[in-house]
């Protein structure tokens, strides 16, 4: 009887297969649940490999599974479907990126800076406290220092100590179905009657173009307004700043607002710039390394925090790398081979940005905290569900 249930019982399997990086989101789905309902229904474990076995931001994961030839073939057909779906979702951001408007030169503070007056506000409190937490408690995070590679794309820049990303992955649909909506509400007779600006609020959400050309309305803050009555806007989505005029721009309804801000700033770690400011030819190299505003995925990754030296809340260090090469390409390791900047460890840079790095973005970035649990059948890193569930990227025009 025993060597009849011994000749019964499958044989116990282990097999590897290699599944791209940006993919394990797809895989482990929100809360681990995709994983958990794959290894129930195929009965098969599954594991894999810790990010800290990674030796690039594009090299492919590794998926250990163990059970019998049947459970593990029957495992395979489930990923293959979970591949199948991020491929199509993958070619759907492909096609919204595509459609893109570029831009560039949008971001920066102009030579002779414009001046700005306090409007509606008590004029003793400082300009960036004025702004309160209408939008700073809002804006979107990047993983915390050890959680691997993410796919960004760049989307504003001032210099390499002060730029914007946007995350790549579901929230970009999100974010464009949003646009759509913001410009449909704009285009209303009640929107033209009750909800254009008369009054400039500093710290108010709007809606308003990049420009007289533009179709679409985006979310924006006001940060003040000049002498000549221009509104001094901040696009909380994309890290651009511009002057419109009051008439073209309309206060936004609540459930406009409840969104993420989707723009990240950053800071490149490793580097400080040579002679303690950046070079208009350094900030140039730095938009062409990164593909500003063109909509080109780089993988990025956190090193640690800096605080904002007028807010004090906390923004990322990173790295950033082009890897759409034959050979992966360090952005900070460019700018210091062509003599832009020196390279420091970043554990030891400066805790306060300095002016060099910028001031004119009112986001803000908290550090967030992922756990790596693992769970019975399936073993897995928590950080991952970042890549799936957490992206974003600005909508066609």
């Amino acid at each position: 009887m025993i060597h009849q249930i011994i000749a019964e019982t499958p044989e116990i399997l282990t097999e590897e297969i290699e599944v791209p990086h940006y993919s394990i989101g797809r895989l482990i789905g929100k809360g681990g649940k995709t994983i958990r309902e794959m290894c129930l229904s195929s009965g098969a474990k599954m594991e894999i490999n810790r990010l800290e076995d990674l030796k690039g931001p594009d090299e492919p994961r590794v998926v250990r599974l163990m059970g019998s030839r049947s459970q593990i073939d029957a495992m395979l057909d489930l990923i293959s479907e979970r591949l199948l779906e991020e491929e199509k979702f993958r070619n759907k951001l492909s096609a919204s990126a595509a459609n893109r408007e570029t831009r560039t030169g949008q971001t920066r503070q102009p030579k002779e800076p414009v001046p700005i007056r306090p409007v509606a506000v008590p004029v003793e409190k400082d300009f960036w406290d004025s702004l309160g937490d209408t939008a700073a408690s809002k804006q979107d995070t990047l993983p915390t220092r050890g959680s691997g590679f993410l796919e960004v794309y760049v989307s504003a820049v001032e210099c390499p100590g002060h730029f914007w990303v946007q995350t790549v992955g579901t929230k970009a649909l999100q974010l464009e179905e949003l646009q759509t909506q913001v410009t449909a509400f704009v285009s209303t007779a009640d929107a033209k009657q009750n909800y254009r600006v008369t009054e400039v609020v500093q710290g108010q959400m709007v809606a308003a173009r990049f420009d007289e050309t533009d179709s679409v309305f985006y979310r924006a803050k006001v940060l003040g307004e000049t002498k000549d009555g221009k509104v001094d806007l901040y696009f909380v989505d994309f890290g651009d700043n511009v002057f419109a005029d009051k008439q073209d721009i309309f206060r936004l309804r609540s459930d406009f607002t409840s969104f993420p801000h989707q723009a990240i700033e950053c800071k490149l770690a490793n580097v400080e710039p040579k002679g303690g400011v950046w070079c208009e030819e350094a900030i140039t190299l730095f938009e062409d390394l990164t593909y500003c505003a063109q909509w080109k995925v780089l993988h990025c990754r956190t090193l640690g925090h800096s605080a904002h030296i007028h807010t004090g809340e906390l923004t990322p260090q990173v790295q950033l790398f082009d890897t759409s090469n034959d050979q992966d390409i360090d952005v900070g390791a460019v700018l210091v081979e062509k003599g832009f900047a020196v390279a420091v460890d970043s554990t030891n840079q400066r805790q306060k940005t300095t002016a060099a790095s910028g001031d004119r973005a009112s986001g803000s970035s908290q550090a967030s905290s992922f756990s790596e649990p693992t769970n019975g059948t399936a073993s897995y890193d928590k950080r991952d569900e970042q890549s799936s569930n957490d992206s974003h990227g600005r909508p066609g025009s």
